[in-house]
């Protein structure tokens, strides 16, 4: 994705939020957004599913180069996106999301081996499942 200096740290308001539904080829994704950075994508259906809350602001504008990057990815012409992204947790989870984006394109990393790279051996087993 992009590198860890572009990550800002995440704010717990959720006021002020933009939001959009968009097609996908492993289903439908719900974007969310704000202060010009994307804050996260979910599934809006199935298990854990991520509904938009009340205030947010559907708005597809504010999420134009992120179908943009997300459209050439699934066409097979993007391997390596370039996003502002705000992603939100604490410590741990801003750890391993910083961690996911050293992975690189066509390569995977088990929980296991995320939780050794952040130096946290056992975290795989006590604290991935919650999340």
């Amino acid at each position: 994705m992009t590198d860890n200096a572009a990550m800002r740290e995440s704010n717990t308001d959720e006021a002020g939020r933009f939001f959009w539904r968009m097609p996908s080829p492993v289903g439908p994704l719900l974007l969310v957004g704000g202060d010009d950075c994307l804050r996260e994508i979910s599934f809006p259906t199935g298990r854990g599913a991520r509904q938009p809350r009340p205030g947010w602001i559907e708005n597809e504008a504010a999420f134009s180069e992120t179908i943009r990057q997300i459209d050439a990815y699934f066409a097979g012409e993007l391997t390596r996106f370039d996003l502002p992204l705000a992603p939100k947790g604490d410590a741990f989870q801003q750890a391993v999301w910083a961690q996911l984006l050293r992975i690189p394109y066509g390569e995977t990393a088990t929980y296991g081996e995320v939780a050794v790279a952040i130096g946290q051996i056992r975290a795989d087993r006590c604290r991935f499942g919650q999340h």
